[in-house]
């Protein structure tokens, strides 16, 4: 006799979604801040680099809040110090209060990041190669 096998899929919603996004680029200009509360931060441009059907360059603006890959990056960072970087996407919204226009703007959060090139040495040489939240 044939044995009737049920496959069960999960009916519950998903319990967290999220946007995330891979970034590869060159470091630009490296801001190391503070927060209200004391808690430190760095943020920091990405310049990727694109040459198809046009060159172009697009900026992107970082945020680093995990204190082991602040110590990290502060050893490290510098302009020109290729990463490739992991980051949650969040959009927020900002209205102008005079004109009660809508501005939207996107903030990436770093969750990881790979060295792969550090200001004229190979990142096999550097001490760190990659980091995690």
């Amino acid at each position: 006799m044939l044995r009737q096998t049920v496959r069960s899929f999960a009916t519950t919603p998903i319990k967290s979604a999220f946007a995330r996004a891979s970034i590869l680029g060159s470091v630009g200009a490296v801001n190391f801040r503070e927060t209200k509360d004391g808690n430190r931060f760095i943020q920091y441009s990405l310049a990727v680099n694109k040459t198809f059907p046009e060159e172009t360059t697009e900026w992107y603006n970082i945020s680093v809040f995990n204190e082991g890959q602040i110590a990290a990056l502060e050893k490290f960072i510098k302009p020109g110090t290729r990463l490739l970087v992991d980051a949650d996407i969040k959009q927020k919204v900002i209205v102008d209060e005079a004109t009660g226009e809508k501005k939207y703007v996107t903030n990436f959060r770093q969750k990881s990041f790979d060295l792969l090139y550090f200001g004229g040495k190979r990142a096999e040489d550097a001490d760190v190669t990659e980091h995690e939240e």
